[in-house]
């Protein structure tokens, strides 16, 4: 099966991550922080069930940006300008 294995996505786990805030605004002035419905966000909800076939990969990949960020790779990808 493999479960013992140190490989995939998930082999190196850190203690410490930065987070993505995408932030809407009507006037310019007042700023309301969007929540992705899939993304890892507050450590206090359950996750959210995703439909079987479904995969919500902007969440998704959002997730895995600041990662890289936090490993020296500072300016966004591309698919996120």
């Amino acid at each position: 099966l493999g479960i013992g294995h140190a490989h995939g996505p998930f082999a190196g786990m850190t203690a410490f991550r930065w987070e993505l805030i995408f932030e809407i605004s009507h006037d310019g002035q007042n700023f309301t922080p969007l929540e992705f419905p899939y993304k890892p966000g507050c450590v206090n909800t359950h996750p959210k069930w995703m439909p079987l076939g479904h995969f919500a990969r902007l969440d998704w990949r959002l997730w895995f940006v600041p990662l890289a960020m936090g490993r020296g790779q500072w300016d966004p990808p591309e698919w996120l300008s």
